[in-house]
């Protein structure tokens, strides 16, 4: 999958049959987050734990009845079992294709291996540093992944984008989000694309 995102070909088996000399390993994505020195004057908290995995392992059916526990979130098995995934310092879980559309914004002059960030990242960076109302900006939105992330969520989004073809697949795939089921009690998280 890795190949087929990045179309290297190091990481191509026929390159290895060919000549191996010129294989190569993937290289690993990371996922940069900065905070400002001092108190956070909102903490994000999960009062209930982790309500929602991002992730293609299945969750063990033992901790299942714990999901949206009440008390002592220390106790919340269910939400114990996510934090560990998403705590772990490599993320093999990620589904590598759950990503929004973005083939259509792909112009002749584009480097090949265009590809967006994928939902899931997405979804956990999203719900661990930031509550349900607040606002996630991105300066490189791209066809909007980040800010179809935080509305799904529950959260705002901003998005910046230079390129039209871009802005043009963001603007689809955050009108899908606008349409999808969206919690009651915040309704126009989607107010408009301009």
């Amino acid at each position: 999958m890795v190949r087929n995102r990045t179309m290297m070909k190091s990481l191509h088996h026929k390159t290895l049959c060919e000549d191996s000399t010129r294989c190569s390993i993937a290289n690993a994505d990371y996922l940069l987050m900065f905070r400002r020195k001092g108190e956070n004057p909102v903490p994000v908290t999960h009062d209930v734990g982790l309500m929602h995995y991002s992730g293609e392992r299945q969750i063990p059916s033992d901790v299942l009845s714990y999901r949206g526990m009440e008390g002592d979130q220390k106790k919340n098995q269910y939400s114990q079992w996510i934090w560990r995934q998403y705590a772990s310092s490599v993320w093999d879980d990620i589904r590598i294709d759950n990503v929004l559309q973005f083939r259509s914004a792909k112009d002749g002059e584009d480097e090949k291996h265009v590809h967006p960030l994928q939902l899931d990242v997405i979804d956990r960076a999203v719900v661990m540093w930031s509550n349900p109302g607040e606002t996630v900006l991105t300066p490189f939105m791209g066809v909007g992944s980040e800010v179809y992330g935080a509305v799904s969520a529950g959260r705002r989004g901003i998005g910046i984008e230079l390129k039209p073809s871009y802005y043009r697949q963001a603007a689809l795939n955050l009108q899908k989000a606008a349409d999808a089921e969206i919690p009651s009690d915040q309704p126009s998280l989607l107010e408009g694309i301009a």
